[in-house]
This record gives structure tokens, C-alpha cells and sequence, in this order.
């Protein structure tokens, strides 16, 4: 095996835990969480703390973004965990379309991160709704296909309005009694957003951004809004 598939599982699952207790204890004292992070493998660990604090049957997740992050060790083309975060939300390692195989060690550990936010406690499928989505994988597409999950892909966008997807969105996740939005900056034009590490063409603009996460974020469901995968040091 030249690489891991799971790179820094060890140190992931130490950050994601204690990240998960940090927004429990906000959540407890009925403060919403506002969380700025480098890398999208956090919402792991804030999508747990949700879970843990309410049962992921009640939890919606609005996740914007360029990519799905639905790889598993399984079947990720980098182990890099970024790539992994809502796979290990949903609980489906995606044996059927697996790539590689992965080390005891790493089976593990995987195992254990996806238990963050407590074994059996999955967020399900229909719970997730993907906004701006355009750049993937097969085996995470087979997981979209697999599962019906709800994708506002840029076409869709660019066709019928943003507050259309938007009121879409909300409505897919009208069972949910909570939200947490994850919006990575890589879900908008690398003409505004440069300083993160995997742009791709064709994404949101920053009055659609600004739009979109302020009504969301005055839904009054709205628990915790991430901001992730800025990167300052990129020009």
C-alpha cells in the first residue's frame, strides 16, 4: 500500500470528538454555533455534536459545496477525510463500488469516527440536501442515485432562481426540526473565492452566496453554520 486511505485517521478522530463536545455544550446552553474552520472533514465533528445534543432523525443538513464529500476510504482517490465527511454522516461505506481495500487499522478507525456522533445514530439520506455541486466522483454518484438524495446542482440554480432552490431545499428538509449548514467557500466562482485549496468553475456568486446564507441563517431551525476551506495563504 503506497498511502493511507484514511490520512491522519488517529488525529482525526481526537479533533472530531473533541469538536463534536465543543458545539454539544454550545447547543446545551441554547446557543447556536457559528463555526469557521480550514477543512470540511469538521463537519464531521459539528454535524456529531448536533446529533448528539438531538437524534439525527431530526437533523436536516444543507451541504454547499462544489463536491459531494461522499468518498469513504473505500473509495476515495486521495484518503484525504475532507472527501469524506457526509459519507461518514449517512453511514454507507459504498462497498459495492470500492476501489481499494483498506488496512484493519484503518476499517477501524473509520468505524470509530463515524460513531462520533453515536453508533446507530446516521443521519438518513433524505436529511441531506447538496447545493452547487459540479465536481465528483462515480461512486459518489451512485450513493446520490442509491439513496434519492435531494442535489441543487448549478444548472438547476442558474435555471430557475436561487430563492426557488432555496425554498426547494427548505421544503426536502420540512420533516427536519434542525438545520446545520455547511457552506465550504469552494461553492463559489474561483473569481471571488481563490484562497481554498479545490476551486472549480461555474459556482455561486458572491451576492448568491450572501443571499444564501442569510435566509438561511435566519431560519429559525438553523442550530450551526459552518464556514470552511479557506485557506489565506493561497493567493
Amino acid at each position: 500500500q503506497t498511502r493511507s486511505n484514511l490520512k491522519n485517521g488517529s488525529a482525526l478522530l481526537q479533533h472530531q470528538t473533541a469538536l463534536a463536545e465543543t458545539v454539544l455544550a454550545q447547543l446545551t446552553k441554547q446557543q447556536r454555533c457559528l463555526l469557521l474552520t480550514a477543512d470540511h472533514s469538521n463537519g464531521i465533528g459539528g454535524v456529531s455534536g448536533l446529533c448528539r445534543w438531538v437524534d439525527a432523525s431530526k437533523v436536516g443538513v444543507i451541504w454547499i459545496d462544489a463536491h459531494y464529500d461522499l468518498h469513504s476510504p473505500y473509495t476515495t482517490p486521495s484518503g484525504n477525510s475532507h472527501g469524506m465527511a457526509v459519507n461518514a454522516l449517512i453511514d454507507d461505506n459504498n462497498a459495492e463500488h470500492a476501489e481499494q481495500s483498506v488496512t484493519p487499522e484503518e476499517a477501524q478507525l473509520w468505524e470509530a469516527i463515524k460513531s462520533i456522533k453515536g453508533m446507530g445514530n446516521a443521519v438518513p439520506p433524505q436529511n441531506l440536501v447538496f447545493m452547487g455541486v459540479r465536481d465528483y466522483e462515480e461512486p459518489e454518484e451512485a450513493l446520490i442515485h442509491k439513496h434519492g438524495i435531494c442535489s441543487i446542482q448549478p444548472q438547476e440554480i442558474a435555471d430557475n432562481g436561487l430563492e426557488a432552490c432555496i425554498e426547494k431545499a427548505l421544503t426536502h428538509l420540512s420533516h427536519c426540526e434542525h438545520l446545520y449548514i455547511s457552506f465550504d467557500v469552494d461553492s463559489m466562482d474561483p473569481s471571488i473565492s481563490s484562497a481554498t485549496g479545490t476551486p472549480v468553475a461555474g459556482g455561486l456568486s458572491l451576492e448568491q452566496a450572501k443571499l444564501l446564507i442569510q435566509t438561511l441563517l435566519s431560519n429559525p431551525k438553523t442550530r450551526c453554520l459552518e464556514i470552511t476551506e479557506f485557506n489565506p495563504s493561497l493567493p
